[in-house]
């Protein structure tokens, strides 16, 4: 069973991460956070890419592509005040673009997928989806 939302705070408290006050907060986790909880609870290895803008994000592509065809683990992307799960892309080899299957996370509608796909609880979308202005990091785990 995946840990609560307090057991990430308490673990993220007990190595460091984060300053005891931050437990019951409402403060950030991101992508950086969620790796040092899966090393940390699970023994689970990640490693993290850094995109200095949503604009830049196709830099990935090629490393994003490798990573669900050998892989094939959802990708944490953080960035602004917002995260979100990459599922897929569709990497062009050709023009370096890519297009991103997108889970929101936040999403509450019905459990259908009809309702899913309406309610844009997943959608396939370009770069320009992301914050040109935001800083974003992708958190990839690695398959023992």
């Amino acid at each position: 069973m995946p840990p609560a939302h307090k057991e990430i705070q308490e673990c993220l408290v007990k190595i460091g991460d984060k300053q005891s006050k931050f437990i019951g907060s409402r403060g950030w986790i991101g992508s950086i956070e969620i790796g040092f909880v899966l090393e940390s609870l699970a023994g689970i290895e990640a490693r993290t890419l850094q995109s200095g803008s949503g604009k830049d994000l196709d830099e990935h592509g090629r490393a994003l592509s490798y990573h669900f065809e050998h892989n094939g683990a959802p990708v944490m992307i953080g960035g602004g005040s917002y995260a979100h799960t990459i599922l897929g892309v569709d990497y062009n080899r050709k023009t370096g673009e890519c297009e991103y299957l997108i889970l929101d996370p936040h999403y509450t509608g019905k459990d259908s997928v009809s309702s899913v796909i309406s309610g844009k609880g997943i959608i396939w979308t370009t770069k320009k989806f992301f914050d040109p202005k935001s800083y974003y990091n992708l958190l990839l785990v690695i398959n023992p």
